[in-house]
């Protein structure tokens, strides 16, 4: 069952994907992964830098993959960076702290200006971290990746009902989660 969060972020996803007119400018970013919730994976950390600053949001996971993130441009911001990381054991129930699972960074990722975008970022069991040790470059499921290509946001591949802390805004002055 989706949190309260995923139901209102879905709600903002829709009026996005419904709007007449001028055509919203962010881009979505989709996780998808063969890891199982809750036996896998329960938590999911997300740093987002517009190269003069960066924020950090955590959230348990429920439900299944994949999950969606809506970034919004500021005034000032042309592109954005990302490290996406799922943890285990996020809220210590086993009396152990999170263990890193899989870790991703994407940076230079582009707006395009009144245009919905999306990137797909797989996050699979093929690139397990041993312990804060992560895999390195060779394998393109795996490794970080500079200035993507977009692609047109599908909401079959990214529907409302994943989408994951409301929209972040990316601007120097505020950067803001709704």
């Amino acid at each position: 069952m989706p949190s309260p969060v995923f139901a209102a972020c879905s709600l903002l996803l829709l009026a996005l994907a419904g709007c007449g007119g001028s055509q919203p400018t962010d881009v979505v970013v989709v996780l998808q992964s063969d890891l199982a919730i809750p036996t896998e994976t329960d938590g999911l950390e997300i740093s987002v830098s517009d190269g003069a600053q960066s924020v950090n949001e955590t959230d348990a996971l429920t439900g299944h993959f994949p999950f969606s993130l809506v970034f919004t441009p500021g005034a000032m911001t042309t592109s954005f960076s990302l490290t996406a990381q799922l943890l285990l054991n996020l809220f210590g129930t086993t009396g152990s702290p999170p263990s890193l699972i899989v870790s991703r960074t994407v940076t230079d990722v582009p707006f395009s200006a009144h245009r919905q975008m999306m990137l797909v970022l797989p996050m699979l069991r093929a690139c397990a971290c041993q312990g804060t040790s992560c895999p390195g470059p060779g394998n393109p499921d795996c490794d970080a990746i500079a200035a993507p290509s977009l692609q047109p946001y599908d909401p079959a591949v990214a529907p409302p009902s994943t989408v994951l802390f409301g929209a972040i805004e990316i601007d120097p002055q505020t950067f803001t989660n709704h």
